[in-house]
């Protein structure tokens, strides 16, 4: 019997292995290729960017060796976005700016930036993850001054946009080290199970360099297949190392000690899956995989279509609370810039209005130039968005606030004003009140979206209908600790209570059938009082899998109480102290809520 057990143990470890090796190899493979492609992307971009790079340096010396100093302000004109002369001692003498509205206006104060170089390019901004897109040029001249060419690169900032794959993976133009060494990557199959992050560099000018940066969840998220492979990698392994003590400790099974060892093993296995469930890796992939192929056909599709008007639209959040789990209220403004020579209807709508609350929008001020014109309202609404809080307490909420145009067979595209914000990570929260803080959730991140889908996508779009939809989007997370007090912890102090239980002493005055009965009855009373309270909190169309502990519960606290109720031997024994029902007691509990766990999320 034993070397059947020991065969088993050894065919379990070798199905382990295998399985684990296959996993790691396909892993490895997928991101070799993924990071060869990558390297070949920025390598082409890097060297498009040289080239546009050699271009102004090539129009800086012919403003700098034929323009006359009285005629600086006649040339400036895209992608020239100011020009300020300096004297020989790099102080400021005088300068001109291009505005967004087209016109020319005089500078009246310069702020050099810090650099080591006398002339050639002494700033470059150029940053996907900021939206930053411009660069200062230094070049002496005819009359014995120094000009600062400053140039607007929002054309290849729309380029670099392109390696914004996920959530923190972007690119950017920094100063180049040569004398710091190149970063190593490695094709390890741990840096992504860590989610390790990684930085690729490519020169682009003498002292500059192309560099994108980012974490493996952004490039390669994993397929559904693999996350069950996860999952069954875990099992497989848990199980072969219970089997490996199983036959270590077989001959002293009839000690208490080795089975408390079986049945730790067996809690520390279920509670990995569960944590690994809790974890809700799918979703994680399937948004990221979206967000990805969203960014690379919307980068395509500015590319492929100049006919597309596009507005500049900011939005700015003041309040956002949640009534229910089908709607938000929220409150904010809304800047847009509209042109002249194109005229429309200006506005916008909501499409996900809700229609229990009323949508009121006033515009509040205008300003208008020769070119176009900038309006800004105030708007007060709810919107519908039903969330699933089957993951509570550890559950997340998305908040998305969609606008349309109101002419969208005009090919009206609403495009995020970068202009209205300091910064567009999304970890800093633009476009929101710091202020604001919904009751029960954190705000994680926002961000501004553009979805590559047609607004009316339930019917056949016609060839003038806006491809591109604007959204504004908030992450948030459940505030864990009043969820879990208010709801989770009654339930596990009855678990423990009822495991507890278990060791009273057979000739103890607790002992009695009545006694144990009442205790328990007592438990069950507590638990489900909790768990209507926390149906009541989730509404009643809400299914958390947390409840599945409630279920698992009560099953086995019956299970208990007719086990007291049959099994009364009048002898004393070993094993009368309720010593197999306290070990089996947390195997069968987290067992079962694994169980149902796995079954309804796979």
């Amino acid at each position: 019997m034993k070397k059947i057990g020991l065969i088993f143990t050894l065919s379990l470890f070798s199905i382990s292995s295998y399985f684990t090796l296959s996993i790691f190899h396909e892993m490895q493979k997928t991101e070799q290729a993924l990071f060869s492609n990558l390297q070949k992307e920025l390598l082409k971009e890097a060297k498009k960017l040289s080239l546009a790079f050699q271009e102004l340096e090539n129009l800086s010396f012919l403003i700098a060796t034929t323009t006359k100093q009285s005629d600086l302000k006649q040339v400036i004109k895209p992608p020239i976005s100011s020009i300020v002369e300096l004297d020989s001692q790099k102080k400021f003498l005088s300068g001109f700016g291009y505005d967004e509205d087209g016109h020319v206006h005089e500078i009246n104060s310069f702020i050099l930036p810090q650099t080591e170089q006398d002339t050639g390019w002494v700033l470059i901004e150029l940053n996907a993850n900021l939206r930053t897109s411009k660069a200062s040029y230094i070049i002496p001249t005819n009359w014995n001054t120094l000009l600062v060419i400053t140039y607007n690169m929002s054309t290849f900032l729309n380029d670099l946009r392109s390696f914004n794959f996920g959530f923190y993976t972007y690119a950017y133009i920094a100063n180049y080290n040569r004398l710091q060494p190149p970063p190593k990557h490695s094709y390890s199959p741990f840096d992504r199970i860590k989610n390790t992050s990684f930085e690729l560099k490519f020169p682009v000018l003498v002292n500059w360099s192309l560099v994108i940066t980012g974490n493996w969840q952004d490039i390669y998220p994993y397929p559904i297949s693999m996350i069950h492979s996860f999952f069954a990698l875990i099992f497989l392994w848990g199980i072969s190392i219970i089997f490996l003590f199983y036959t270590i400790l077989n001959p002293s099974l009839s000690k208490p000690k080795a089975l408390w060892t079986i049945s730790f093993l067996f809690d520390t296995l279920f509670s990995l899956l569960i944590i690994f469930l809790f974890i809700d890796l799918p979703s994680t992939a399937l948004k990221t995989a979206e967000r990805t192929a969203s960014s690379r056909k919307i980068q395509q599709f500015f590319s492929t279509d100049p006919s597309t008007i596009l507005i500049p639209t900011a939005v700015y959040l003041d309040s956002l609370t949640f009534p229910n789990d089908t709607s938000f209220l929220i409150s904010g403004f809304i800047s847009q810039i509209y042109p002249k020579d194109n005229p429309m209807e200006m506005g916008f709508l909501f499409p996900y209005q809700s229609s229990e609350y009323n949508l009121s929008i006033k515009e509040i001020s205008r300003w208008e130039s020769s070119e176009s014109i900038t309006l800004l309202w105030h708007f007060g609404l709810g919107l519908t968005a039903p969330f699933s809080s089957k993951f509570f307490p550890f559950d997340k909420r998305i908040a998305q606030i969609t606008i349309w145009p109101k002419e969208l067979h005009k090919n009206i595209v609403f495009f995020p004003n970068y202009v209205n914000f300091t910064s567009f990570n999304t970890l800093e929260n633009p476009g929101l009140n710091g202020r604001i803080n919904p009751v029960g959730w954190s705000i994680k991140t926002s961000n501004f979206i553009l979805k590559n889908e047609p607004p009316y996508k339930f019917f056949n779009p016609s060839e003038t209908d806006t491809p591109i939809t604007y959204i504004f989007e908030l992450f948030l997370v459940r505030d864990f600790l009043g969820a879990f007090l208010s709801n989770i912890l009654a339930l596990i102090l009855c678990i423990f209570v009822a495991f507890l239980v278990l060791f009273i002493p057979r000739d103890s005055l607790l002992d009695s059938l009545f006694a144990t009965i009442s205790i328990f009855v007592g438990l069950i009373f507590i638990a489900v009082t909790n768990h209507s309270s926390l149906r009541e909190y989730l509404e009643v169309s809400s299914f958390a899998y947390c409840e599945y502990l409630f279920i698992s519960f009560y099953t086995l606290l019956l299970a208990i109480t007719i086990d007291f109720i049959l099994r009364r031997p009048k002898t004393l024994t070993d094993f009368d102290k309720n010593y197999i029902l306290a070990i089996c007691y947390w195997p069968t509990l987290l067992g079962s809520f694994t169980l149902m766990l796995t079954l309804s999320i796979f």
